[in-house]
């Protein structure tokens, strides 16, 4: 379960660290990296609540475009984790983009690894990559 923290920084190094911890193999990104954390050929951006009344995540079309060209250029798998700090729980989908969390799936922190580890590729907008965002931010 995660532990609540206020202050947002704090809160999203934790979320960082305790799903890196959770997941074999899985180390933290440093700096201004696209993901926070990798494992194998699997990136992980993770995301944390840690007040207001939007259960939602939002990343900006540059940052999702750099995500997206990261994972396109590298042959990697990306996925998003939400840390809600509100309710301690965590959310799960595959790829990238802005998420409600009534889309994405509710998770036990001991089964990320299973979830972010298979080995897929589904086609968005005409790319093999795995990906949720709508085509203009694809510069097309």
């Amino acid at each position: 379960m995660p532990k609540r923290l206020k202050n947002p920084a704090q809160a999203g190094a934790h979320a960082e660290s305790e799903i890196q911890q959770m997941i074999p193999g899985a180390e933290r990104t440093a700096g201004n990296a696209p993901f926070d954390v990798t494992v194998g050929n699997h990136v992980i951006e993770v995301k944390t609540i840690v007040h207001g009344v939007n259960d939602k995540i939002t990343m900006h079309p540059e940052s999702l475009a750099r995500k997206v060209a990261f994972a396109e250029k590298n042959g990697v798998l990306p996925h998003t984790v939400v840390v809600d700090n509100r309710t301690s729980k965590i959310y799960y989908k595959e790829g990238v983009g802005s998420f409600r969390l009534s889309s994405m799936r509710e998770v036990p922190l001991t089964s990320l690894g299973e979830l972010i580890q298979k080995d897929e590729m589904l086609e968005c907008h005409g790319r093999q990559i795995k990906c949720c965002m709508p085509e203009p931010w694809l510069g097309e």
